[in-house]
């Protein structure tokens, strides 16, 4: 039996082809890259982790000067866009199918995250949309938050999504249970043990960031992004967000400046921008 170790991939031998460029600074990250007519964008966030979005006021952003447009979550839904679906999804306990909470490009009647995008602005350069952005009024109210599993679980806590109304969305389990309890009832010492799992915030050289495009003549989105799988962030993009052949949505991504699996996602920003860019041509 041969044990020579492998490099995982491909052979033990392959020669890395991407040294070069990024040793002599030769790397395409995002921002690296400009397009003809290029705008910017800034998204307006919430500042609270849970609340009843009421309304988005973007009347003053939109009069502001270099402003080319102001979007809104409740505009996007009713311009038909969906949210972005679980990448994963299962059956769970007595077959009942795993609450699939899918994100909203942009936040339109509820706040669930503190941070989440609630609109965008387009201007003709950054400064001018950071301005805008401080313009754009949100009328909310608070609703109490869960910051870990057992408040989120606790009788009369407030449900996150209405589908799932104990905030569970997905009850499964594995194996034989009666068999664990057999063998727990037989042992000579059981030991039990509570585990607080810590927070994971991947933080990467490069965040999060992407350009926006939309071919008018053929009817076709770009996205270019640092990203960790096209495949995946297309299909999502495109079967959830709008609802198009994957055909209409290409997805390129050059260098990466670290992932940590934070980049296999599709993100709702990734869905606003390509919706701006159409909507701005």
């Amino acid at each position: 039996m041969d044990k020579t170790p492998t490099r995982f991939g491909s052979d033990h031998g392959t020669l890395r082809s991407e040294d070069e460029p990024l040793l002599v600074g030769q790397g395409r990250f995002t921002d690296d890259l400009n397009m003809p007519g290029q705008a910017y964008a800034v998204f307006v966030r919430a500042t609270s982790g849970h609340a009843l979005l009421r309304g988005v006021d973007a009347t003053a952003a939109r009069k502001m000067p270099g402003v080319l447009a102001v979007h809104t979550g409740a505009e996007l839904v009713a311009d038909g866009l969906g949210g972005i679906p679980p990448v994963a999804s299962a059956v769970g306990r007595d077959g009942k199918p795993m609450v699939a909470a899918a994100m909203p490009v942009l936040a339109f009647d509820r706040v669930r995250y503190c941070g989440e995008p609630l609109a965008i602005v387009v201007a003709e350069s950054l400064a001018q949309a950071q301005d805008a952005a401080e313009h754009v009024l949100i009328d909310s109210e608070e609703l109490p938050s869960a910051v870990d599993v057992e408040t989120a679980l606790a009788p009369g806590a407030r449900a996150t999504h209405d589908a799932a109304p104990k905030n569970i969305a997905l009850d499964w389990h594995d194996g034989d249970a009666a068999a664990v309890e057999a063998a727990f009832a037989k042992a000579a010492h059981v030991e039990r043990v509570r585990l607080a799992d810590t927070r994971l915030a991947p933080v990467t050289m490069e965040p999060r960031a992407g350009i926006g495009l939309w071919d008018e003549n053929t009817q076709r989105y770009t996205l270019i992004a640092s990203t960790q799988g096209v495949a995946v962030v297309r299909k999502l993009l495109a079967e959830g967000v709008f609802k198009v052949p994957l055909s209409t949505i290409r997805v390129l991504t050059h260098d990466v400046g670290g992932g940590f699996g934070m980049k296999a996602q599709a993100y709702p920003e990734y869905g606003a921008i390509l919706y701006a860019a159409r909507k701005v041509r």
